[in-house]
């Protein structure tokens, strides 16, 4: 299984090359300045997603359920990281998280917010739940 941060290095390495206006910011790529050429845009996004990680499971269906999975794995991983010295922002309200995640679809990323960069070692000690999303029940 390929992990997240190597799924979303490959990606944006992947929209690069195929001349998209990407960045990679913490654990997600963001396209800018599409414009009409938005359905192209998906399209590749979708090509380069199958070329990087091909036959990937599908995600997991946004629930309650893995709202608080994802959420407890981030309460861990947060203590974690204070364990080892870095200022890890408290995290936002269970409420907030489940908010963000079910009604925007939006995934709290901890690393991010604390300031790791991408090839840190505290991502693996203390096990990024990014890494395994979908599977820290």
């Amino acid at each position: 299984m390929v992990t997240s941060s190597e799924m979303i290095a490959g990606l944006g390495a992947c929209l690069l090359e195929r001349g998209w206006d990407v960045t990679i910011q913490g654990d997600s790529v963001h396209g800018r300045n599409m414009g009409e050429q938005y359905d192209a845009y998906i399209r590749d996004t979708e090509e380069c997603s199958e070329l990087v990680a091909p036959n990937q499971p599908e995600p997991p269906e946004l629930t309650p359920e893995l709202a608080r999975e994802e959420y407890d794995a981030q309460v861990l991983y947060r203590a974690c990281l204070l364990e080892h010295g870095v200022d890890a922002p408290e995290l936002p309200s269970y409420q907030q998280f489940e908010d963000a995640l079910l009604i925007d679809k939006s995934v709290y990323d901890g690393s991010f917010e604390a300031g790791l960069p991408g090839g840190s070692e505290l991502r693996r000690t203390c096990a990024d739940p990014l890494e395994t999303w979908g599977h820290n029940g």
